[in-house]
């Protein structure tokens, strides 16, 4: 191997054992949202991988509780991403759309919105993939 091809190796090497390292250590993690802060409830719905909720409505009510009636916290707009942090036990009836209610965590609350209003992902990248290629469409 030439010199410059040895340097251009090396190089590479030390940038994917940088991504690698940081990939394997949650970089990606929202700050703001610590398992000490937040805790997470006991839900079969960690077990199926679903971890960010992207709105794929106009926007999409966050209320205090999984429940149509429940104050309203705040609105969140199309392609907002937010963790999920748990599940409602039953389907709810939304204009003849049956769904689960998720609690989802934005920067100034963690509420329920209604299933029907978001999809669902297993890793935030996927999820921002979804937006980007969703946005591109448009």
């Amino acid at each position: 191997m030439r010199h410059r091809d040895k340097r251009l190796y090396t190089r590479f090497s030390r940038w994917s054992l940088i991504i690698l390292s940081l990939i394997s250590s949650g970089c990606s993690r929202l700050a703001l949202l610590d398992d000490r802060q937040l805790p997470l409830p006991a839900s079969s719905l960690f077990e199926d991988c679903q971890q960010w909720a992207v709105v794929v409505s106009d926007y999409t009510i966050m209320h205090s509780k999984p429940e149509l009636v429940a104050p309203v916290l705040q609105i969140v707009r199309q392609f907002d991403l937010a963790p999920v942090l748990g599940r409602s036990d039953h389907r709810a009836d939304h204009f003849d759309n049956y769904a689960y209610w998720y609690q989802i965590a934005t920067p100034l609350h963690s509420g329920w919105v209604f299933g029907g209003d978001i999809d669902l992902y297993c890793h935030q990248h996927t999820a921002l993939l979804a937006i980007a290629a969703e946005r591109h469409s448009q």
